[in-house]
């Protein structure tokens, strides 16, 4: 078994084995930082396989981006890997597209680097302000989701007595890979 020993505030020590144990000074303030902040924009540089966490799980993220395009808008890998869209829509039914499977696999690492059932969850929003005027969610090549009224995204109108669509201006989605070509099933959580 490897034995990752903290040998003081600023480093790990690894010794040789297979499998992983953590020993010393760890406790309830300790934080586990994978990746740098330097990392290429669309390319997740860390992954992390746990079984059931039993505690909260704190994220750093970039701030929300403004809006990535105003109308129809394919997502890329870099979109996804800020955990957050936004798209202003100008008409009723405006398509955003999932990214190509060349991207999900970019945004993974390449084909050696995915798995079946890794997964990304992110946020889209819709900037607009007009009612009626809502995002849709849409499917590229190798790419499936959900279907009816979960893709849809609608405007944060002031007048609500006119919309014909209900919800909220944002849209959290999970992305799950489904075949280590770049395939994935995209659904609604909330």
């Amino acid at each position: 078994m490897v034995k990752v020993v903290v040998n003081d505030a600023k480093g790990l020590v690894q010794s040789a084995g297979s499998g992983a144990t953590f020993e010393d000074g760890l406790d309830s303030a300790s934080k586990l930082t994978l990746g740098n902040a330097n990392q290429a924009a669309g390319t997740l540089t860390s992954k992390v396989e746990t079984g059931i966490l039993n505690g909260p799980v704190v994220n750093t993220a970039p701030a929300t981006p403004s809006s990535h395009a105003t109308g129809v808008h394919t997502l890329t890998g870099v979109n996804l890997s800020k955990g957050y869209a936004t798209v202003t829509a100008n008409a009723t039914s405006v398509a955003v597209t999932m990214p190509t499977k060349a991207h999900i696999l970019e945004l993974f690492g390449g084909s050696t680097r995915i798995a079946v059932g890794d997964y990304i969850e992110w946020t889209l929003h819709n900037a607009s302000t007009t009612v009626n005027q809502s995002l849709v969610l849409t499917a590229n090549t190798g790419q499936t989701v959900q279907s009816n009224q979960a893709v849809k995204v609608a405007a944060n109108a002031a007048d609500g007595e006119t919309a014909t669509v209900g919800g909220s201006s944002v849209g959290r989605f999970r992305t799950r890979v489904t075949n280590v070509d770049g395939s994935t099933h995209t659904e609604r959580l909330s």
